[in-house]
């Protein structure tokens, strides 16, 4: 029982990261604040539902009877067990790499790429991937 509480916590809190990310990325949220700020404000909403999502992935995993401790090995047993779309496989282990290259960029040019790859690809292969996740935990409670 104190399992899938923890479970349903983890549940809670990608739900609310990525309500978050999705106001960052809407077309109204672009229009209140300057490029650069909203660029700072979506990657960092980006990286906690991204921390968010492995660790519900984790949860998930282990509730399979599967042991993965990296977000990158998160995603390659999500992937195994179809959870994630065969279009977005690609997807998550560039999402890996852009989120550790994220603390070392300094220019706004690069960071304007990486916002651009979290609207544009990132975000709806999260939010793809929470969903089948959500249902997954629901059929298993």
């Amino acid at each position: 029982m104190a399992y899938r509480k923890k479970l349903y916590r983890t549940v809670q809190i990608l739900e609310a990261t990525t309500e978050k990310l999705k106001e960052a990325l809407s077309a109204d949220f672009e229009k209140r604040f300057e490029k650069e700020i909203l660029v700072e404000i979506a990657t960092k909403r980006f990286e906690y539902t991204f921390e968010s999502l492995w660790k519900f992935l984790k949860e998930l995993l282990l509730e399979e009877g599967i042991e993965a401790n990296s977000p990158l090995g998160c995603f390659q047993e999500s992937f195994k067990l179809k959870w994630i779309d065969p279009q977005q496989e690609e997807v998550f282990p560039l999402m890996v790499k852009k989120r550790n290259e994220i603390v070392h960029i300094y220019s706004e040019e690069e960071a304007f790429e990486i916002y651009l790859l979290i609207k544009n690809t990132f975000a709806q292969a999260i939010f793809d991937l929470f969903e089948k996740g959500k249902k997954r935990f629901s059929q298993k409670g």
